[in-house]
């Protein structure tokens, strides 16, 4: 079973009390069924008691993550990334190759692109809004190469500059 898009991501606020759930706090998470829907509740140590355990299908104890200050995050427009990968996608230029390969990784990231199959230097994908099937070969790009792509990309979705 694909699991991807099934489950709603955490709220990080506890079902029970509907307290928020700190950075560094532990807590449990439990998995239910709700009609035909599966849903994700997480749960303050001190209210796991009062929980009903019983419609848990699954339950995990972890720790609510810390955000890292360096780190950013970044949303991609997935409208964007394919209009430049339709604009790239038939360039004979290696530079562009490569940044095309690229935006198609993140289309698949972006959830707007399913990913069927990687190997044999290709990826196979299909767009999800039409359905369309596309095979894109990877470059096999040098690191210094990798530096460029990135470098562009990140201009590109603002930033860097």
């Amino acid at each position: 079973m694909e699991w991807e898009g099934k489950v709603a991501a955490s709220t990080l606020t506890c079902t029970i009390t509907g307290r928020p759930l700190a950075p560094g706090e532990t807590i449990w998470s439990a998995l239910v069924l709700e009609g035909t829907e599966f849903r994700r509740q997480d749960i303050a140590l001190e209210a796991w008691l009062q929980a009903d355990q019983t419609r848990f299908l699954s339950w995990w104890r972890h720790v609510v993550p810390v955000p890292d200050p360096k780190k950013r995050t970044v949303r991609l427009d997935a409208d964007l990334l394919a209009k430049l990968f339709e604009d790239l996608k038939g360039s004979r230029e290696r530079p562009q190759q490569c940044l095309a390969f690229v935006i198609a990784l993140c289309l698949v990231r972006a959830k707007a692109w399913r990913l069927e199959s990687a190997g044999d230097g290709h990826l196979i994908v299909e767009q999800k809004a039409d359905r369309v099937r596309l095979r894109i070969r990877d470059p096999g790009m040098a690191p210094a190469e990798q530096e460029q792509v990135q470098t562009a990309l990140l201009t590109i979705i603002g930033v860097n500059g």
